[in-house]
């Protein structure tokens, strides 16, 4: 409803008030807003440095309430009502709001618009980026400051592309921050962690040189896609939205001694502050992983049922299962690995670890069986008649050796003196690359034809083999590659990965640094402190943090102060 032509002034100083929604409607353009009004005023004289202009004075709230006496209508009554009163016009501006004039204004704009404080984003606690950490504490903002945000060059481009394309979709000139953070948000990709005992225990670094552990377990990151990578490794019955996992050991308090051969245990009590991560590890981002999940057979049959029958059947369900996997997009190998860093850097602060380890490259091969001391593997001679498809072998079958190793062999994974608990799956060798080092597929990735795979694999993720003399077919994307030869491979991807990759990663942006623990073995250590519990997860790289928190906050001022276009 429009103010009677005689209260026409006061036009500009209300805002139309979304129905539903705690944060205004922005005016269109050309229309000014009474906060637009206010707000130019405020920049014009601190531009102009009148000195008795504070910095963050600018007119962002407005009272919105009657006085019912003189003294309400003087002084301040709410929080929001105190930086009116340093505002240019503040003086002015506030009484008004409170007299009868104001009232009767009140009263005539009617229902549907009212005077509303603009909601100031306060940031989040659980997922952000570095963007909406420097829009916190503030309520609007023009187009163009977002706009020149994003030129930042700390940003990574999966941000920028997130930020803007969100900046597009918004209308008007000013843009309410809490409203605009909210959306970009919704196009983050939230991950949850979900604790496993599978593979909890693998670690073929002898008992002797593992140190104290209390406790061992797998954390599953899932996201809110679903996803069929988690089948790599047998995750398919804990979860359908796979995204990565990692495998962690707990350390015990120094005077309690643990038993290195006991069983891990999700429910153990530890008080120990130092928890080690073994193992990062991404099955959908490697080996073609992601690619296949873009597949519309790969769309959850609950949505694909939804679409009516008919010749665009398929093309719709491509469409939803790119609009589905889109987000997944955001990350590659190793951009994927280091997200899951970041929340394992979280997650031990919440639970009160104040060290976190990593494996270097040496260790790291000691852990997967592929250094000095390799595991044993045993050679399964009757597989389907003897010992059946998946049964552990006697410890006297033959150990598999660089001499007698060969194409289609049944093997099993284990130690010197026995077989490895819980990784008895059989083993298949795909390839044979000379000095100890070969291929394996487990043998649940085996199949006697190229159909029935239960998932998006056509023929040419397939390879054929022959294993006991029968044509078979394996998933190539399930191979990994072993070595039995007792010495260090710097040139095996899994060292490169762990030493260079996510050893540069952890101390440029984590200031990690190299220590040894008392049985020799090297490790990537970081210090966490409580507060990090408490902080947001960076979606694309790593938040400030204490000290570097002030420096990047210095350097926000510098470059605002000399960038005139934007709006302080």
């Amino acid at each position: 409803m429009a103010l009677p032509r005689s209260l026409s002034f006061l036009e500009p100083l209300f805002i139309r008030k979304t129905s539903g929604s705690t944060t205004p409607a922005i005016a269109e353009p050309g229309t000014p807003s009474g906060f637009g009004v206010m707000r130019s005023i405020a920049e014009g004289l601190g531009r102009a440095g009148i000195p008795f202009l504070p910095e963050t004075s600018p007119a962002r709230y407005f009272p919105g309430q009657l006085a019912k006496s003189t003294f309400e209508a003087a002084v301040p009554q709410t929080p929001q009502e105190v930086p009116l009163q340093f505002a240019p016009l503040g003086l002015a501006l506030k009484p008004l709001a409170k007299t009868s004039i104001g009232k009767i204004a009140t009263i005539e704009i009617g229902k549907g618009i009212e005077i509303v404080a603009p909601q100031v984003f306060k940031g989040f606690k659980d997922l952000s980026t570095k963007l909406l950490e420097k829009l916190k504490g503030r309520d609007v903002v023009s187009r163009q400051f977002i706009s020149d945000l994003t030129n930042a060059p700390e940003l990574k481009q999966q941000e920028r592309n997130v930020i803007r394309n969100v900046l597009e979709s918004q209308k008007g000139d000013q843009i309410p921050i809490q409203e605009f953070a909210d959306k970009v948000k919704s196009e983050l990709l939230p991950l949850k962690m979900k604790p496993s005992l599978q593979y909890a225990d693998y670690n073929y670094i002898p008992n002797e040189l593992k140190g104290n552990i209390a406790n061992a377990k797998t954390h599953i990151w899932e996201s809110p896609i679903k996803t069929s990578a988690g089948e790599k490794h047998q995750f398919g019955r804990e979860t359908q939205n796979y995204f990565g996992h990692t495998r962690i050991e707990d350390m015990a308090p120094s005077g309690i001694k643990i038993d290195p051969s006991a069983r891990p245990n999700l429910t153990q009590a530890n008080k120990g502050t130092t928890r080690r991560v073994v193992e990062v590890q991404n099955d959908l981002y490697q080996k073609g992983g992601l690619e296949r999940e873009f597949n519309h057979k790969n769309l959850p049959y609950e949505d694909f049922k939804k679409i009516p029958i008919g010749r665009e059947r398929t093309k719709i369900a491509q469409q939803l299962r790119d609009k589905q996997t889109n987000k997944l997009s955001q990350y590659n190998d190793p951009t994927a690995h280091f997200r899951m860093v970041r929340e394992e850097i979280k997650q031990a602060a919440i639970e009160g670890k104040t060290k976190l380890q990593f494996p270097t490259g040496e260790t790291v091969m000691k852990i997967e069986g592929l250094g000095e001391r390799p595991s044993v593997w045993r050679i399964n001679e009757v597989p389907e008649s003897k010992y059946g498809g998946r049964n552990i072998p006697d410890l006297n079958a033959p150990k598999l050796t660089p001499i007698n190793m060969k194409v289609g062999q049944t093997i099993h994974q284990g130690t010197e003196g026995s077989i490895q608990y819980e990784q008895h799956e059989a083993w298949v060798i795909t390839d044979v690359l000379g000095d100890g080092k070969f291929k394996a597929v487990q043998k649940s990735q085996v199949n006697p034809n190229t159909r029935d795979w239960g998932t998006a694999i056509t023929e040419k993720d397939l390879s054929p083999i022959l294993v006991d003399g029968k044509q078979m077919y394996y998933r190539t994307d399930h191979l990994e590659q072993f070595d039995i030869s007792g010495k260090v491979d710097i040139s095996n991807p899994i060292f490169r990965f762990y030493e260079k990759d996510l050893g540069s990663y952890l101390r440029n942006r984590h200031g990690a640094k190299l220590v040894t623990d008392n049985k020799g073995v090297t490790w990537w250590e970081l210090d966490i402190k409580p507060e990090q519990g408490k902080l947001p997860v960076e979606a694309f790289g790593v938040l400030p943090f204490m000290g570097l928190q002030q420096d990047e906050e210095n350097n926000r001022r510098r470059i605002f102060q000399s960038t005139p276009s934007i709006v302080k």
